[in-house]
């Protein structure tokens, strides 16, 4: 195993399991903010304000849900990490996530593995950084009175309610964060856009209108 990808591994793994500085811009000035580790974040989606929580914890059988979503996400990584540990011979903490990956660390980088597999890993944690994220901060939806640019539709079919709505185009974002990272869509066509590509076909489309 290269440093390259031992570094990049131990990297997921802290995203996961270590605090996190971001820094906002209030008004005009610039304030550093000290974020919970994601597990520890997940953990506490989980569990109700009435209830006790263990940070990082992997055991939800007696929580009180307050997050199905969240719920799933948790047994989803408990049983996976359990998984790699088993397998690693590394010992697993019931009470912790972060501790049995980490643990698990120790055990798999004293050994020698494909950059294949120790790539496959990483991509694992990383995914797991973006689901818990993406429970955690759901991106906001903004929709749009314009006819989609690519089949021309203002109205689209909700096979759920079996009605017709109007109004297809949809954005999905976070505010602050570049256009390049939201993604757009059409609801009747479900074709779907990069934030800056969708905001250049509609400006495209009005520009033929006129």
């Amino acid at each position: 195993m290269t440093d390259r990808h031992d570094n990049e591994l131990l990297d997921a793994i802290w995203a996961l399991t270590k605090p996190r500085t971001i820094k906002h811009l209030i008004g005009d000035k610039l304030v550093t903010v000290i974020l919970p580790p994601l597990f520890d974040q997940l953990d506490t989606a989980i569990t109700s304000s009435m209830g006790g929580t263990t940070p990082g914890g992997s055991d939800p059988s007696n929580r009180s849900v307050a997050n199905d979503g969240a719920l799933m996400r948790l047994i989803q990584i408990s049983s996976q990490v359990g998984d790699w540990a088993r397998r690693a011979g590394s010992i697993i903490d019931k009470q912790s996530n972060a501790i049995t990956l980490e643990r698990w660390y120790v055990k798999h980088a004293a050994r020698p593995h494909s950059p294949e597999i120790v790539d496959s890993h990483t991509r694992q944690l990383g995914r797991w950084a973006a689901q818990i994220e993406a429970l955690l901060d759901p991106p906001k939806e903004m929709d749009f009175a314009q006819p989609c640019p690519a089949c021309s539709s203002d109205c689209w079919w909700d096979p759920e309610t079996k009605a017709s709505y109007p109004r297809p185009l949809v954005l999905n974002f976070r505010p602050g964060e570049p256009i390049e990272n939201a993604r757009g869509r059409c609801r009747a066509c479900k074709k779907t856009w990069g934030g800056r590509e969708m905001a250049f076909e509609l400006e495209h489309a009005e520009q033929e209108i006129a």
